[in-house]
């Protein structure tokens, strides 16, 4: 089995292509370098010991996806690429619309013409309404309306849903994540674009290294223990072992099915920011802002699906995948 994976070289999809291959599946690595890293591409084959082809092509380019089509055999995709921001999406709708919905339309219409009918495709929590009681399950309300990041994956899980119907050779199969943490245990393989990423533990990262003064807190009223925010973190290597067990699945999969990767349970983000200050040993500055407009008070989700039917498991407490993670920052 060849899996070609999109935005292959960015945190998520270089960690998926290191599980796969690992596992005795061959990749193929389709990139732009907008966020991901070309040297990610040469830890992959020092970690793996595999030549892994690369690809450097953007998807909204029809011409030069074809010819990667062309030029390999594909079985399957697992679509990666996309731009993930929610305060940058807020600020740019029309990039996030073009980035996430217009390029992947490219890429369902570059799969049909090579006669490749199966996809995993990246979605996220964040499609999920304010309105649910928690923790989600796959059937809970789904609105996507909270800001564009949100709009865009529940719009291309839609267009997933309408393919679908409309040829029964479509099989896809859509995982919505909740909040990737961690590296390789080892430190060998983690996230090249902390820089750049404004995800909880990559703001911490920049306040550890004086990149940045202080982590901003946004929110302090909410309905939670300690009044910030309860989400679902889950390890990065739990998120890509569930691609592989999917992509095992894929041949028995009929339309479009859908399940949530996270772990459970719930952390607040004041305790998540604990965590890492007991592993770093010191205090970290941080400042309480704002509520941010659509951030729900609790998200978590129910793995119970993904347990039964991928045999899904999250086997990472939270104090690995920071420690993890710091480890790959050298911090600890």
């Amino acid at each position: 089995m060849r899996i070609l994976v999109t935005g292959g070289l960015g945190y998520i999809g270089s960690y998926i292509v290191y599980k796969c291959v690992s596992f005795g599946l061959e990749c193929v690595i389709v990139d732009d370098l907008s966020t991901g890293k070309l040297e990610q591409h040469q830890t992959l084959e020092n970690i793996t010991g595999k030549a892994i082809p690369l690809f450097i092509c953007d998807l909204g380019d029809r011409e030069k996806l074809s010819e990667v089509f062309s030029s390999v055999t594909i079985n399957t995709v697992i679509h990666c690429a996309g731009k993930k921001c929610v305060s940058e999406s807020q600020i740019k709708p029309l990039h996030y619309y073009d980035q996430n919905v217009a390029k992947g339309i490219t890429l369902l219409h570059v799969m049909e013409c090579f006669n490749v009918y199966s996809l995993i495709f990246s979605s996220s929590a964040s499609v999920y309404s304010k309105d649910n009681v928690q923790p989600v399950t796959e059937i809970s309300l789904t609105t996507g309306t909270t800001h564009p990041y949100a709009q865009t994956k529940l719009m291309f899980e839609n267009i997933c849903e309408a393919l679908s119907r409309s040829n029964a050779r479509w099989k896809i199969g859509i995982l919505r994540y909740f909040n990737p943490v961690g590296a390789h245990p080892e430190g060998i393989l983690g996230d090249r674009s902390w820089r750049n990423t404004a995800s909880l533990f990559n703001n911490i990262v920049r306040v550890i290294m004086d990149t940045d003064k202080q982590i901003e807190v946004y929110g302090a009223n909410y309905n939670t223990r300690d009044g910030s925010g309860i989400r679902d973190f889950v390890h990065i290597d739990d998120l890509a072992t569930a691609h592989v067990n999917l992509l095992l699945k894929m041949s028995q999969l009929k339309g479009v099915d859908v399940w949530n990767i996270g772990t459970g349970s719930g952390t607040t983000v004041l305790e998540f920011i604990e965590c890492c200050e007991q592993i770093v040993g010191f205090g970290i500055a941080k400042s309480i802002q704002n509520r941010r407009e659509g951030d729900l008070d609790i998200s978590y989700c129910s793995i119970e699906k993904a347990a039964n039917y991928l045999n899904y498991q999250s086997h990472y407490k939270l104090t690995e995948m920071i420690s993890h993670g710091l480890k790959f920052h050298n911090l600890i």
